[in-house]
């Protein structure tokens, strides 16, 4: 990865370094053709940077293959063009670039995932859970409606399509027909850009979110076309401050909106021992070992359940924009149990949340603010007890239904084991697979699969049964998940 980075950044800086050569000797219509060549040059190195060498090579090849078409047939450009769209879209040489990805190194053919988000990876991580979270109903729809998940599929297509073919024309009418190509021109590659975005949201979360973006995207095209009308200069002024205006505040409402489309989907039972009515975070589960949010914290404010879940939703917002993550609360008759989990750079943060909770419920708050590195404290509470682990393997069997599979899932368990000799006693029971990738210095992993029907009372039972044999043969317990 670093290989290939180093070689876009080596590039990227050349192109760099001939644009004031450029725009010292070009003429202006040498500048457009140039503007043109750098843009293609900068594309095709993200291309290279984030796709590797093998997408590089095959899309190079669509590209001259439209490029030199276009140029010898001129007459027929349309076609070529849409036989350019095709084959972007369609990647006829899908089998080439999987041949030249198992010739080349890794380094320059695995996808490169760059985060700029430093030790707040989990937080970001535990957003876009809740988005997909928040999505979930557009996302039960593409398996339980078969119309839905056709006519999706179209819109997309046909979106990306029209982008490509848009796209390819553009960069023909600049390349060979720079006499008639004026710079207002170029606004048509703003919807460009715009179906390619409007695309990328439509696949990723639906046609909800592709409104949205439609609605904040269509206001400069709106400003544009005011600015071509005949009306006086004083009203193209009017008009257009007051279209920029609504369209600003569109994109802000927007923002904001994105902060408030938070998501709590929650294991619910009662703790025996702790004597709690307990709502474990599912969203939270995935990153409960991570290494930078490590600062815990527990609230305690006397407060009715009914009461605290009428606020809950401001208490979700409230931890998106100060990026923590609610991990679970919990309900003992008389008070709440707010339980978080803090960036370690956080500590003054965690203490203000105290006055947050004061205010909102206007009652004292107790707080509990503890350094948990190795994440015992979450594992006391919640994470190693058996009410969390059922309770977790019954909701994701439910969620299974709502996408319409009933019949069977699969309970897949991770142990740790300390002696090899526990983990033959345990497989004359359960066949187990070792997951060497987990072993460390002090534990042997093992994963434990088995199918049964999905019936609430029939899984409650065998989770149960699973980890009183897995104690009982010097297991500990790790994770469970279910699977269709």
């Amino acid at each position: 990865m670093k290989k290939r980075l180093i070689i876009f950044i080596v590039s990227f800086t050349l192109i760099l370094l001939t644009i004031p050569v450029a725009l010292l000797y070009l003429t202006s219509d040498q500048t457009i053709l140039y503007a043109l060549i750098i843009g293609i040059s900068i594309l095709y190195a993200c291309v290279f940077l984030f796709s590797g060498l093998a997408k590089f090579i095959v899309y190079s090849i669509y590209a001259i293959i439209t490029g030199v078409l276009l140029y010898f047939l001129p007459d027929y450009q349309h076609s070529i063009i849409a036989i350019g769209t095709i084959m972007f879209v369609l990647n006829p040489l899908v089998n080439l670039e999987e041949k030249l990805e198992k010739k080349f190194n890794d380094d320059l053919v695995l996808p490169l995932k760059i985060s700029l988000r430093g030790s707040f990876w989990p937080f970001y991580e535990y957003r876009k859970q809740m988005k997909d979270y928040y999505h979930l109903p557009q996302t039960k729809k593409l398996y339980t409606k078969n119309y839905y998940l056709r006519l999706r599929q179209a819109f997309t297509l046909i979106l990306f399509s029209s982008a490509i073919y848009l796209f390819i024309n553009e960069l023909k009418n600049i390349a060979f027909e720079l006499g008639n190509y004026g710079a207002e021109n170029f606004f048509m590659f703003y919807a460009v850009i715009t179906l390619f975005i409007a695309t990328f949201t439509l696949y990723k979360k639906g046609f909800q979110s592709l409104f949205r973006i439609i609605t904040i995207m269509m206001f400069p095209p709106i400003i544009y076309a005011i600015s071509f009308t005949n009306f006086s200069y004083t009203t193209k002024i009017i008009f257009i401050s007051g279209i920029a205006f609504i369209g600003l505040s569109t994109a802000i409402y927007a923002i904001v909106g994105t902060l408030r489309r938070v998501a709590y989907s929650e294991y619910k039972y009662f703790d025996v021992e702790e004597q709690w009515q307990v709502f474990a975070n599912d969203l939270f589960e995935p990153l409960v070992y991570n290494e930078t949010f490590t600062i815990f914290a527990k609230y305690i404010f006397k407060c009715e359940l009914n009461q605290f879940k009428e606020v809950f939703h401001d208490i979700l917002v409230y931890s998106n924009v100060k990026r923590f993550m609610i991990t679970a609360y919990a309900y003992d008759g008389k008070n709440i149990l707010l339980f978080t989990e803090w960036n370690q750079k956080h500590a003054k943060k965690a203490l203000k949340m105290q006055t947050y909770l004061e205010s909102k419920f206007q009652s004292n708050v107790k707080s509990e603010i503890l350094y948990d590195k190795q994440k015992t404290l979450y594992e006391k509470y919640f994470f190693h007890k058996t009410e969390y682990i059922v309770s977790r393997a019954l909701t994701l069997s439910e969620r299974l239904k709502t996408l319409q599979m009933y019949d069977h899932v699969i309970l897949s368990f991770i142990f740790s084991f300390q002696k090899i000799e526990d983990i033959e006693s345990l497989g004359k029971i359960y066949y187990l697979a070792r997951l060497e990738a987990l072993d460390d210095k002090d534990y042997y992993a093992v994963r434990l699969d088995i199918k049964v029907a999905n019936n609430p009372y029939i899984i409650e039972t065998r989770v149960r049964d699973i980890l009183l044999d897995a104690i009982i043969h010097g297991g500990q317990y790790v994770r469970i998940s279910v699977y269709y």
